[in-house]
């Protein structure tokens, strides 16, 4: 992992855990965007759910959406 950080040149220190927002999902803040910028990453189960089986259509797929949107809406608020 360290060597694919140095040759990539990853930034790895530009994000700051806000926490768990419930038992399945984490949000990160980004940093290094202009101050007028909020960028976050929603780890979660249902994201990695949806990217996984593109298949997932319909009232799973909207349930799926409302779990992450509950989650990011959270982290918006805080």
């Amino acid at each position: 992992m360290d060597r694919l950080i140095d040759v990539f040149r990853i930034k790895v220190d530009l994000t700051e855990p806000l926490g768990a927002f419930s038992s399945t999902s984490k949000i990160f803040r980004i940093k290094g965007f202009p101050s007028d910028c909020e960028v976050y990453i929603v780890d979660s189960d249902a994201g990695r759910e949806i990217a996984c089986h593109p298949s997932i259509v319909g009232d799973q797929l909207s349930q799926l959406c409302l779990e992450i949107a509950s989650d990011a809406a959270q982290a918006i608020l805080q």
